[in-house]
């Protein structure tokens, strides 16, 4: 509709700026002129014929514009123009970081079933077809003993999945922040919460690659050494330690009398 209503707007501007002519038979072999400044010679005995426009045309192009206009926002809206451009589209100055991410969540809500059923309905069997056909026809490798019987899982990762996944990571965020105040009064209470697996949840949901993420044997691995750096350094203090109370001990004078003395005597 809006192509047609701007294709015919062209075309009535169009006539207005060059209309079609009406010309006497006397001038069909003589050259005519429509440019500004042009003159053209018409001979006016027969009739009072004359070189004028076919007819007059007042395209009404106010009110075509204001009708363009309405269907420019029906398409917008069709495509969610109004969420993609929320922020962008608004001209409030004062406004809480809070109402920006209510916004996010509220547009990503919105926008969820049109992904959803994307990837459903399109992509999803799009893929196990495409991926089934390759395996009929041996181009792909056989897969690796651990996957026997494991169903493939196509993870996305355009940038509406990873922000539509991204709204799950404000709920981490309040759980933890709420743990850390409970914490306060009771500490063992984080004792409930694995952290690690917190973590990982967390870098999954805002898109993290994975090779930043640790393996767990290395972590272990990490986490023991520096347990064994901790208790050598507190072994290595209360040697320092008794080797100064010897030192002091040593050089203690035991021939003059003293608190030392006088108890090395009571004993």
């Amino acid at each position: 509709q809006l192509q047609v209503q701007q294709k015919q707007k062209g075309r009535g501007i169009e006539k207005m700026i060059n209309p079609a002519m009406n010309a006497p038979a006397s001038m069909s072999n003589q050259a005519m002129s429509t440019l500004p400044g042009g003159v053209n010679f018409i001979d006016t005995i027969q009739g009072g014929q004359k070189f004028e426009p076919a007819y007059s045309i007042d395209p009404r192009i106010s009110e075509l514009k204001e009708d363009m206009f309405e269907v420019q926002q029906r398409i917008k809206k069709a495509y969610h123009e109004d969420l993609f451009l929320m922020l962008a589209n608004s001209d409030r100055r004062q406004i809480t970081a809070r109402e920006i991410e209510e916004r996010h969540e509220e547009k990503l809500i919105m926008l969820g079933p049109v992904l959803e059923r994307e990837q459903d309905e399109l992509l999803d069997p799009l893929i196990d077809r495409t991926f089934a056909i390759l395996m009929k026809n041996g181009r792909l490798p056989a897969p690796p003993p651990d996957l026997n019987g494991v169903d493939l899982r196509v993870e996305y990762i355009s940038l509406m999945a990873q922000a539509q996944k991204s709204i799950g990571t404000s709920s981490i965020e309040r759980f933890a922040g709420f743990a850390g105040e409970i914490s306060a009064v009771k500490p063992n209470v984080l004792d409930n919460i694995d952290f690690d697996e917190a973590l990982t949840e967390y870098g999954d949901l805002v898109g993290v690659p994975p090779k930043l993420v640790r393996p767990e044997g290395e972590v272990q691995k990490i986490r023991q050494a520096n347990a064994k750096a901790i208790a050598e350094q507190r072994q290595a203090e209360i040697s320092s330690q008794a080797i100064q109370g010897a030192k002091v001990l040593s050089e203690t004078d035991t021939d003059n009398k003293n608190a030392l003395t006088d108890m090395v005597g009571g004993i």
